[in-house]
This record gives structure tokens, C-alpha cells and sequence, in this order.
């Protein structure tokens, strides 16, 4: 507290907190309205893997136009595979040892996650990506250490 009283803690205008309100509202229904797409989008991933070749065809077709429809309002899966991991957008569920990708690499996609961009705030995360990782290659198996009673020593 200075000498006048006042605790030099900046206040909000009510403008500036309508527009934090407005924004967490904006986010909290977003993430629900995310959260219910992404588990129809999730049924339809497995219906597609379970699906004929032609059937599978037009289960990603459908899906490859909801994913369009969403990148138009702001929101993108947050998961390829290939790419180094993001904690902030992907939740790790498994590593696996591939010699084919650098450690710390998405391998598998187990369950698609999405974020919300926003013009100067940047990306909020809906749902992180349920994801495996590589852990880069396997390791050699290690040789037994030899003791020195392996080498003939006499011990008395």
C-alpha cells in the first residue's frame, strides 16, 4: 500500500473484463462443443479402420470435410505423424523403440486432440492427442560384466 491507500494493483476497465469473461466463455464453449465432435469423430475413425476398402474410402472422406469445416472456424488437430512431441497439445501414453524416427517423435496417433487459434492469443488446446512416441532406436543389449573370477583370479 503506498501513502494514498492505493495497493498499485492494476484494475480492469469493465471493458477489459467483459472481454476476459467473454473469452473464457468463448473457450469453455468451444472446448464442449469440441469434446462432443471429437468423440463422433473418434467412432468414425474406428468404423473406418473396421471398414472395407471402399467403405473405409468414404469414412475419411467424411472425416477429411468435418476437419475442413472445423480449420474454418479456428479449430485444427494438434497431431501428425512425424512430428517432435508438444506437451502443451499432446498427452504421451506409450513409447516404443523405432529405428525409423529421432526419439521423442509422434509414431502413433491413438486418440486425434484439437486446439482453437485465436487471432493474437494463439492456440488453445480443446483436447490433447492421446499419443506413442519413439524412443528412438533400441538399445544393444548390455554384455554381463566379467568379475575377476571369471578371469581365472585366485582369491585366498
Amino acid at each position: 500500500m503506498n501513502a494514498n491507500g492505493s495497493t498499485n494493483v492494476p484494475v480492469p476497465s469493465p471493458n477489459e473484463a467483459a472481454l476476459e469473461r467473454y473469452c473464457r466463455y468463448l473457450e469453455r464453449e468451444y472446448t464442449s462443443f469440441v469434446s462432443s465432435l471429437a468423440d463422433m469423430l473418434d467412432s468414425v475413425e474406428v468404423w473406418r479402420r473396421n471398414a472395407g476398402p471402399e467403405e473405409a474410402t468414404r469414412w475419411a472422406v467424411l472425416q477429411r470435410s468435418v476437419d475442413r469445416v472445423l480449420v474454418q472456424h479456428g479449430i485444427r488437430p494438434t497431431a501428425r505423424q512425424g512430428q517432435p512431441v508438444d506437451l502443451r497439445c499432446h498427452e504421451v501414453v506409450a513409447m516404443t523403440p523405432d529405428e525409423s524416427a529421432a526419439a521423442d517423435t509422434v509414431v502413433q496417433i491413438i486418440q486425434m486432440g484439437y486446439e482453437m487459434v485465436l487471432p493474437g492469443i494463439g492456440p488453445i488446446c480443446l483436447r490433447p492427442s492421446k499419443v506413442v512416441l519413439s524412443s528412438g532406436a533400441a538399445a544393444e543389449p548390455a554384455e554381463p560384466k566379467k568379475n575377476s573370477c571369471d578371469e581365472g583370479a585366485i582369491h585366498g
